[in-house]
Formats: structure tokens, C-alpha cells, sequence
């Protein structure tokens, strides 16, 4: 997933700082006469020194965090005229406020919030700054400064079922997840289709932790789906 985020964070950031670039004056005399100028001034995202990311767990999960992590690296290097910055095991809740609110404050007017939960948050620190622009990572609210996106990842997650559907000797699957969200459910289903796709009797068993980063309880969730009979696992 992390060269699928670097690729969007950098097609985002390429269409806010390019399209909102407005030319600059020629000479003295062309910088009050130049109406460009007042606008891209006022235009969100405009004008800023820094970029900031926030990430509900740790860079080094191995999983979501470090792919969007790796992410922020990629526009690192694309944009090194700017600074980039990072706060890991971000809540989902006021304290996220806090923090957006605190990169704001340190020259930031591209904000990503890349957990789900973060979504309401950013939502009301965009009220407050009309002049930031906010990419959110899989929500599905957006408001005038501030835009959501995620990848066609239940594409590939029908495959998996597919292949799964064929390794499967018990015709019992298992999958771990976090929260019933939309971007979850999505690929719950994606990959129990995929499997039923070669045998329609496959039952896929779906364990929430209620957590997105737990690895106590997701081994307790996989030894719970392997005492009933599931002989191929995946997890979100």
C-alpha cells in the first residue's frame, strides 16, 4: 500500500501547489496592480512552509501507519522546500484537534489526517482554518477545504479470496479486522465473493478486535479462528 500512498499524496499535493500558483509580479509597479497575487493569497493551501501528517499508530507496524508514513517520505523528498511534519499514535478525538491545530500554527496549510476517526476531527479544525487544505484518508464527509480519497483496495482483496478460495482444504476462512467501517466491510465482502467465485459453500469467519493496532489480541483472535477449523487467514 505505500507506493499506492506516495503516488496519491503526490498527485494531491502537485494539483494544490501547482494549480493554485498564481505568477508573480515582473516589477514593483506590477505588484499592486496585479489582481493574481490577492487571490492565491487567499486560496487554501497557499502559502504555507510545512505539511503535516498525523497517523493513529506508529510508523513501524508494519501495516497501515508505516505505508502512509512511507507516504510522507515520498512528498519529503518531492517537495524538500517544505517541511514535513509527523506525529504518530495520534487519538481519535479531541487530541487530534490539538494537534492539527499545533502544525497549523508551525506554517502547515496541507494537513493529511490519515485515519478514519480522524475524519470528525479535521473536520472541525477545517471550519476554523479556510485556509488549509485537508486530505482525509477513507472518510466520507468532505467540506469546502477538505477532500477524502482512498484506493480501490477491494479489487485486489477479491483476488486474495480467490486464491484463498482454492488454498482452503476445511472450506472455512478467517478474517481479523478492526471496526465495522465502510472501508472495512468492503473488503470483507470483496474477499468472500472472490472465494465463493470458485466455491460457492465457503464460509468466511470475521473476528472484530475493536482496535486498529493490537497484536495481543489479534493472536488471540487467530488461535480462536484456528481451533474452529480456518485454515487460511488474512486481516485488515
Amino acid at each position: 500500500m505505500s507506493t499506492l500512498w506516495a503516488l496519491t499524496a503526490l498527485v494531491l499535493l502537485s494539483l494544490v501547489l501547482g494549480a493554485c500558483a498564481a505568477p508573480g509580479p515582473t516589477s514593483p509597479g506590477a505588484a499592486a496592480a496585479n489582481p493574481g497575487d490577492q487571490e492565491a493569497s487567499s486560496t487554501p493551501g497557499v502559502g504555507g512552509s510545512a505539511i503535516g501528517f498525523i497517523f493513529v499508530g506508529p510508523r513501524d507496524d508494519y501495516g497501515y501507519n508505516q505505508a502512509a508514513y512511507l507516504g510522507s517520505e515520498v512528498v519529503a523528498q518531492a517537495f524538500p522546500e517544505l517541511e514535513i511534519l509527523r506525529a504518530e499514535n495520534v487519538p481519535e478525538n479531541q487530541e487530534a484537534e490539538r494537534v492539527m491545530e499545533n502544525m497549523i500554527r508551525n506554517g502547515a496549510r496541507i494537513m493529511f489526517p490519515t485515519s478514519y476517526g480522524h475524519l470528525d476531527p479535521a473536520l472541525e479544525v477545517a471550519k476554523r482554518h479556510p485556509e488549509v487544505i485537508f486530505e482525509h484518508q477513507g472518510g466520507l464527509k468532505t467540506a469546502e477545504n477538505l477532500g477524502t480519497y482512498f484506493g480501490t483496495i477491494w479489487e485486489v482483496v477479491y483476488l486474495s479470496g480467490v486464491a484463498a478460495g482454492r488454498m482452503t482444504q476445511s472450506g472455512k476462512l478467517g478474517y481479523i479486522v478492526s471496526f465495522p467501517i465502510p472501508q472495512v466491510l468492503l473488503n470483507i465482502n470483496a474477499f468472500t465473493l472472490g472465494a465463493q467465485s470458485v466455491n460457492p459453500d465457503i464460509q468466511t469467519i470475521v473476528v472484530f478486535t475493536a482496535s486498529w493496532c493490537d497484536p495481543g489480541q489479534q493472536a488471540e483472535a487467530t488461535n480462536s479462528l484456528i481451533a474452529q477449523e480456518v485454515d487460511v487467514l488474512t486481516q485488515h
